[in-house]
């Protein structure tokens, strides 16, 4: 089966002129975490994510010019690689465990843009195949080892996020679990408050900022007992990364992730 079968066609491009505004406008309205940046019209250039955002505007970044100014060029990962219409699936599911990445764009020989393969599309697609299978999420849980306290620091966090390299942390209070906190989110803040306050009163209210102002409490959650496929469904049609593992008295013990749910599709010889 070739990649470009399961490519998503409708995913944002935006021109690597436009600003760093316009990427978390359309992220927050289609409820994506990346963006493909163009050039020369729909030739790829590169590719935008929440992750490349926050780092730009860095809470701990003191740079006195406004984030609306920021081209996307400036922050774009790039070059990016790429597949082609004759990449077979096998082929990018591995690049993306190997390599580590999320998405994979389709261009054709003239690096015309196709589409985007997500880890998120592939979950989709096999679906069905894992509704076969009686796994329990126990089997295949990770500890969680990204976590944070809701009152601490909000730069805290986002250093946390850069030296593990997790996108999304679980918010804890004593272990109760919380909610989670996105590098998108973080992005938004800061760039709210950047927006809202003079360059001047930027350090004091960035500093201020405690993981609360910017926690995700409305998350699915499931129990170790639960299915994989409970988690794979999730994942494919939610905004959701990774699902938090609860035990009875709500403490985390656990997280499942796509990467955990390809490498399942993979072990059973799905692909």
């Amino acid at each position: 089966m070739k990649a470009v079968e399961i490519a998503s066609r409708e995913y944002p491009i935006l021109s690597k002129e436009e600003r760093v505004k316009k990427a978390l406008e359309i992220m927050y309205k289609k409820k994506v975490d990346r963006i493909l940046i163009s050039r020369d019209r729909n030739k790829l250039y590169g590719i935008v994510t929440e992750w490349d955002i926050m780092y730009k505007l860095s809470l701990s970044r003191q740079e006195m010019y406004s984030p609306y100014n920021i081209p996307l060029s400036g922050i774009a990962t790039y070059p990016v690689d790429s597949i082609t219409p004759g990449t077979e699936l096998k082929t990018a599911v591995n690049m993306f465990l190997i390599k580590g990445y999320s998405s994979l764009p389709v261009v054709d020989d003239d690096m015309n843009i196709i589409g985007l393969v997500t880890k998120k599309e592939v979950i989709k697609f096999y679906l069905p195949k894992l509704r076969e299978y009686d796994t329990p999420i126990s089997e295949v849980m990770e500890k969680v080892r990204g976590k944070v306290e809701l009152f601490h620091s909000l730069i805290q966090a986002e250093t946390k996020m850069k030296a593990s390299g997790y996108n999304t942390l679980i918010v804890h209070d004593k272990n109760r679990f919380i909610g989670i906190i996105t590098a998108a989110n973080i992005a938004r803040l800061v760039f709210s408050v950047k927006k809202i306050y003079p360059s001047v009163k930027w350090e004091y209210y960035l500093s201020n900022l405690l993981v609360a102002d910017a926690t995700i409490r409305d998350v699915y959650t499931l129990s170790p007992d639960d299915k994989l496929y409970d988690a794979a469904e999730i994942i494919a049609y939610r905004t959701q990364k990774l699902i938090p593992i609860l035990d009875e008295d709500e403490n985390v013990i656990g997280v499942v992730s796509r990467r955990h749910i390809l490498k399942y599709i993979i072990n059973k010889g799905l692909l």
